[in-house]
């Protein structure tokens, strides 16, 4: 595709963007009736509201804006949308614990999140103009049958996508709801920390969608079932590690983070929400591959299920057990809707779910668990508990987990036959490339 018809593109995009504008500024305008009816701050409303229309303001950019990232990521610069994303989140964090050392609160951590938004959407815009010069001689241009195409596809993977982000931020209302407000932040605690299951991974779903799209212009089916199997293989060996670590070491975990306050709600959110993220990002791969391919019907089963469970279980049973209970709803309703994602799509790509299970789950996922326990024990017997611990003993214990997991864990694959000579010649050049940049 020309420059021109790009920047017809993007300006189509832009368009229909404008369809989440309406629902944006109702939410805007009414924004302590939204608060109100959730209980989420009934101590400071006012700041509550605030925070929570700069929240909107900031979802408007990055909806808006989105067009010029997933424009680099067809163009298969990811390399540097992913360095651009990399440094706002680390922009964030260093502001972040700037902000709140200096004595700021939300207003101001808001602030600079918006202000770090539009910098990186000023950065995808920039080296995406820079990539095709030509790109805004057509910006100005609108194609009727892009945008027709767009409500067909486009809607439906925005329906996934806010189906998705309901099932990563329901429980906090419900919480908000049902219980005390400090069990919320135990949950935001260990949802962010479990989020490291995800984050690495998910930078490498990114070349999936324009990889599979042009396979499945060629009509080369053998290449995409391998794209599906490799992509999904090399998810799981990354992120099942990471969960089994999590897992295995949340209290110390947790403990290094919070010292004195470290509490057993965050720790038991930092392990549930570990093994339910990695049911999540387990489908990734397969998710971008389907989403090249236009097909999204598996991934809209899926969702709805995952939907229907996460609001019916977390709701009965918050109830009835309380904050482990909506751990519970979300932990189960995650690891159901993605496991009948995987074998619905591998049904249609007519791969069998148990040769799958064998040759690309199993291993790994018997091998963190291993890892996982063997370390637990091993520094659980040498140092005892993590609580009894102070922060330096349990950063020391931690690293001793840590290479005690690795081993395991190595040696495990290693005796399996969970890598091979490929993975191996595969790793040596990431870590070249890396060098390079």
């Amino acid at each position: 595709m020309n420059g021109p018809n790009l920047g017809k593109l993007v300006a189509t995009a832009s368009v229909f963007n404008l369809l989440f504008l309406p629902p944006l500024t109702v939410a805007f305008l009414f924004a302590g009736s939204i608060l109100e009816l959730l209980q989420i701050a009934p101590s400071d409303l006012g700041q509550a509201i605030t925070v929570f229309r700069w929240v909107l303001i900031i979802f408007c950019i990055g909806q808006f804006t989105s067009v010029f990232r997933n424009l680099m990521i067809g163009l298969q610069l990811i390399h540097i949308s992913n360095i651009c994303e990399i440094v706002y989140f680390l922009s964030y964090a260093i502001a972040t614990v700037s902000v709140l050392s200096g004595g700021g609160g939300l207003k101001e951590l808001v602030v600079i999140l918006f202000t770090l938004r539009c910098g990186l959407a000023v950065s995808h815009a920039f080296f995406a103009s820079r990539a095709v010069p030509e790109m805004f001689g057509g910006i100005r241009s609108f194609d009727k049958k892009i945008f027709k195409d767009f409500l067909r596809y486009g809607l439906k993977l925005q329906m996934t996508s806010l189906a998705g982000l309901l099932n990563f931020q329901f429980d906090k209302l419900l919480i908000g709801f049902f219980l005390r407000m400090e069990f919320v932040a135990f949950y935001e605690l260990g949802s962010k920390l479990a989020s490291v299951v995800r984050l690495i991974p998910s930078f490498l779903m990114s070349p999936l969608i324009p990889a599979a799209s042009e396979l499945a212009a060629q009509q080369d089916t053998h290449r995409l079932k391998e794209l599906c199997w490799q992509g999904t293989r090399y998810m799981v060996l990354i992120a099942a590690p990471a969960a089994g670590f999590l897992v295995a070491n949340a209290a110390s975990i947790i403990t290094l983070w919070l010292a004195e306050h470290a509490h057993a709600s965050a720790t038991m959110a930092l392990q549930v929400l570990s093994i339910a993220y990695f049911f999540n990002i387990v489908t990734g791969a397969l998710n971008s591959i389907g989403r090249g391919m236009g097909v999204l019907r598996y991934e809209i089963e899926a969702t709805s299920i995952l939907s229907f469970l996460n609001v019916a279980l977390s709701l009965s049973l918050i109830v009835k057990f309380g904050f482990a209970g909506v751990l519970i709803g979300t932990g189960l309703a995650m690891a159901t809707g993605n496991l009948f994602y995987i074998i619905r799509f591998h049904s249609f790509m007519g791969c069998p779910f148990i040769v799958f299970f064998v040759q690309v789950l199993a291993k790994p996922v018997g091998c963190a668990i291993a890892a996982g326990l063997f370390s637990h024990y091993a520094t659980a017997i040498l140092a005892g508990s993590a609580e009894a611990l102070s922060r330096a003993q349990t950063l020391l214990n931690l690293m001793f987990s840590g290479a005690i997991f690795t081993a395991v864990f190595v040696c495990g694959l290693l005796i399996t036959g969970g890598l091979s000579r490929s993975d191996a010649q595969l790793a040596r050049q990431a870590i070249s490339e890396v060098r390079s940049l």
